[in-house]
This record gives C-alpha cells, structure tokens and sequence, in this order.
C-alpha cells in the first residue's frame, strides 16, 4: 500500500471524523430530536437530515476513491464522489429557496452555490478537460465554496448554528477531497503514460 504524506493523513482523519459529525447531525435532523428543533417546520427538519446523509455518502465515495490509490479500478467512486457533491449543491440551493427568507445574503450564497454547481456538471460529464483546465475548476468550486460557507455562518439563527458549521466545513473538506483527487489522477495517469 501507498504511504500516505501526512497533508493525507490529517484529510483522511479530518474525513472520519466529519462522517460521525454527519451520521449525528442526520439522526438528529430525521429522529426530530433537540429542543433546537422546535418550532422549525418538520419539511425542512428532514431536508437538513438528507443534505447529512449526502454528505455522508459523498465522503465515503472519496474515501473509497481515495484509498483506492486513484487507479482505472477507482475511477467510478471519483464520479460517483462528484455526483453526490453536485447532489448536495443543488440539494442546498432548493432548501434555501424553499425555507429561508429571500434577502441579499441568500442571493448572493445561491448565486455561489450555482458557481460550483456549474464547475461540479463540467467536472462530471466533460471528458479529458486535462489537468490545467481541472485544477482550474477545482479552484472555482473552493473559491465558491468558501464564500458560500462565510454568508452561510453569517445567516444563520443560533439555534442552527452548529449544524451550518457543520455543513461549511464538510463542505470544504469535501473541497480538499476534490483537490487529492485530482491530484492522484493526474499522478496515476502520468505513471501510466497517459495525458
């Protein structure tokens, strides 16, 4: 097995742990327990329950892919990884149209969320974008990330503070994820002579 560097290592331990925040978070949202909960409309109760379990499922795909050593074998867990992060986006975007009151902030955390989204459906369904044009993508969808993640905290009510936390840094995790990713298949397709 690949010795993993040690920005690897804290990734991957950073993962697991996101995984049982999530697996929390979702049991908490789905069960309808917390008294933080109360008075939040039971719709959008669930809805943050599925946004975790999207979570989770993205994060066990990239620790798949991951793990996998970023080979041919591995390379239907990257899409699958992508596809559920393209899941989540869009997820994010109708649970914040749907429940929460059209301001500046949302308009501008949707328009961001729609940036990713875009760069997410490139990644996903273009072939042989290369890796310049790749890395270009993977910086947008950070970039979007983290300004989605700022106007996220700044919107939030207390009461569901711990849970956006939560999100922003699942999400820029999940970022990061991409980032390897992409790194070990241009590594992988170089070792193997390919562009």
């Amino acid at each position: 097995m690949e010795k993993k560097s040690p920005v690897m290592i804290i990734h991957l331990v950073l993962m697991f742990i996101l995984l049982a925040f999530n697996a929390f978070a979702a049991a908490v949202f789905i069960g309808g327990f917390g008294p933080s909960l109360a008075g939040i409309d039971r719709l959008e109760v669930l809805m943050h329950g599925i946004l975790n379990l999207v979570i989770i499922a993205g994060i066990l795909f990239g620790l798949v892919y991951l793990l996998g050593g970023y080979g041919k074998k591995a390379a239907s867990y990257y899409k699958a990884f992508l596809c559920s992060l393209l899941v989540l986006t869009a997820l994010l975007i109708a649970v914040d149209l749907a429940f929460y009151k059209i301001n500046a902030l949302l308009i501008a955390t949707v328009a961001a969320l729609a940036v990713k989204a875009v760069a997410l459906v490139i990644l996903v369904f273009k072939k042989d974008l290369g890796a310049k044009k790749t890395w270009i993508l993977f910086f947008v969808i950070i970039l979007a990330d983290a300004v989605e993640a700022v106007l996220m905290l700044l919107s939030a009510s207390p009461s569901i503070l711990v849970y956006r936390t939560v999100y922003a840094v699942s999400g820029l995790v999940l970022d990061g994820t991409v980032g390897l990713a992409v790194r070990g298949k241009y590594a992988d397709k170089a070792s193997r002579g390919s562009k």
